[in-house]
């Protein structure tokens, strides 16, 4: 791809970008690129034009004078040194090594550079050369609009203007590339309106990639492709939603009637996590002549149940080494909740190709803090399903949060989230305090009670005693001792080994009432409470939660 500018003095300059089919060594960069005087017994001709029209002028302490000179300084960066920033450092070796140098005359003209690009950053530019106007806030005095700034200050010189007037193109790349969807059976994505709606859904519109398995289903030379390989020699009809033979290009031998171009397909990514969409990617750059979905799980005569067993069948999944002794490194020195951690971190983003196997193998060290939490009432308890059970939801909490799947789309066993274990935990969470340490303080604390504050104390504790729900509203000037009351109303309530939650609108007034929380972490407030027209708690009454809070 290219990419037309103009220099200062209306010079056109022209950015071209290539990408090499096969990957160019580091061993074969100097036979393709040089920063090197050419032998002029070599080659004369480049010789004579490396000479005159690539070398810059002296500069620095030797011509102060320079045009390229600024503040002391080269405003070329010659020489260009640095190796950042996918800058290639090119081999200029001196004359006793095999390099060569010549008599400088003081020349100016065009030259040509070319360069290796070792990343992404230099590439960028091609694709971000655009002017956006600036942003300003309603009322600020003199907003400067960029894109008027340009237009007003701009420079067209004779040689732009005629390139322009002659309409020779400004940017071009070349080849063409086709996008490619990939997705599930019925997972592709279908836009309705109220009208439409049943007639979309009865039969959506065909994709790229279902239009791709009925052609392999009747044009024999499509039975020969890749769906990657599809865009050299078939055109996507977007109109008709079908792919069509290509009209013009190269013959392709053996094929009457089929013509071949440079064209190029790419298959959108799919990300990691949704994992059976990813091996499905996988395969169809690997299967040829799919007819369906189910085709994409046949290996060697036998159907797979998944697209990840195919994958695993067909071997284009790697192994699990690496993260293998990343766990067996963290075992070592880590608490089991710092092991879970790591291990949903693997899950969520680290593409394994077995996420059971490494479950198997770990799990007892993630579900260890449960065990000896466990054994404080039952001595003799050891390692069982049920125990394994609450380290994975322990898990699958962590991992819902991070991409919003469940174990089971990662090829794991889903947890069984049963009230009862949910409810021991909540339970435990609003009962675990110490007694002993709570009955003195409200054998201390009660009798220094202001009259006022007691009448309070003694008018909720009197509610709660009723079993009468109740909603009081405390109102006192800061200082009073609001908060003293009502962490005495919090232990008078626990050492009893009742429930008692204490919850604040915001972090820094959580954290003033004893094991107080927020009120969006115990009641699952959605995080957009103002902008819902009817918001609702993220949980039912039947839940865990919901018990504990009744």
């Amino acid at each position: 791809m290219y990419s037309i500018e103009w220099q200062k003095r209306g010079l056109p300059h022209a950015h071209i970008l290539i990408w090499l089919k096969e990957k160019l060594r580091p061993s074969q960069i100097h036979d393709i690129i040089s920063a090197e005087i050419p032998d002029p017994e070599q080659d004369k001709e480049l010789y004579d034009t490396i000479v005159r029209n690539v070398i810059h002028i002296p500069c620095g302490a030797r011509n102060s004078i320079s045009p390229c000179m600024k503040e002391g300084k080269c405003t070329k960066k010659f020489l260009n040194q640095h190796n950042d920033n996918d800058y290639a450092l090119y081999r200029r070796r001196a004359p006793e090594d095999g390099g060569r140098k010549f008599t400088i005359k003081f020349r100016s003209g065009a030259f040509e550079t070319l360069e290796l690009l070792a990343g992404l950053s230099r590439i960028r530019p091609f694709y971000v050369k655009c002017l956006m106007p600036t942003l300003m806030s309603e009322g600020e005095a003199n907003p400067v609009n960029e894109v008027q700034t340009f237009q007003a200050g701009r420079y067209v010189s004779s040689n732009e203007a005629a390139w322009r007037l002659l309409d020779f193109p400004l940017h071009e790349r070349h080849p063409t590339v086709t996008h490619l969807a990939v997705h599930l059976e019925n997972g592709e994505r279908v836009y309705f309106t109220k009208r439409n709606f049943q007639e979309s859904i009865a039969s959506p519109p065909k994709t790229t990639l279902t239009a791709f398995f009925q052609r392999c289903q009747t044009a024999p030379f499509a039975k020969t492709l890749l769906y990657s390989e599809f865009p050299r020699y078939y055109t996507w009809n977007t109109s008709r939603k079908e792919w069509k033979r290509r009209i013009q290009g190269a013959p392709v031998a053996n094929w009457p009637s089929v013509k071949s171009s440079d064209a190029l397909g790419r298959v959108y990514t799919v990300h990691v996590t949704n994992f059976e969409c990813f091996c499905l990617r996988l395969l169809l750059h690997h299967v040829r002549c799919p007819t369906g979905y189910k085709d994409l799980k046949v290996v060697n005569g036998q159907v797979c149940a998944t697209y990840r067993e195919a994958c695993e069948a067909l071997h284009l999944l790697k192994n699990d080494n690496h993260w293998d002794e990343t766990m067996e490194e963290a075992v070592q020195c880590q608490s089991p909740a710092k092991i879970r951690d790591l291990y949903a971190t693997l899950i969520s983003s680290c593409r394994l190709s077995n996420a059971h196997e490494l479950w198997d193998k770990y799990k007892e060290y993630m579900a260890e803090d449960i065990l000896r939490r466990l054994q404080q009432t039952h001595a003799n308890m050891t390692y069982n399903e049920h125990i394994y059970n609450e380290a994975l939801g322990k898990i699958e909490d962590k991992v819902m949060p991070m991409v919003g799947k469940k174990l089971s789309d990662f090829g794991m066993i889903s947890p069984q989230q049963t009230t009862e274990k949910e409810l021991s935990d909540e339970i435990i969470r609003e009962t675990n305090y110490d007694i002993p340490a709570l009955q003195q303080q409200v054998a201390e604390f009660v009798p220094r009670l202001l009259p006022e504050q007691k009448r309070v104390f003694d008018k909720v504790l009197g509610q709660i005693e009723s079993g009468n729900g109740a909603l009081f509203f405390l109102d006192a000037p800061g200082g009073t001792g609001k908060t003293f009351l009502l962490n005495l109303l919090l232990a008078q309530v626990r050492q009893d080994k009742n429930i008692a939650v204490a919850v604040a609108s915001y972090g820094i007034a959580a954290t003033l009432l004893s094991r107080g929380r927020t009120a969006h972490s115990v009641l699952k407030l959605p995080l957009n409470l103002a902008q819902q027209e009817s918001p609702i708690c993220n949980f039912s009454k039947n839940s865990a939660r919901g018990i504990m809070l009744r």
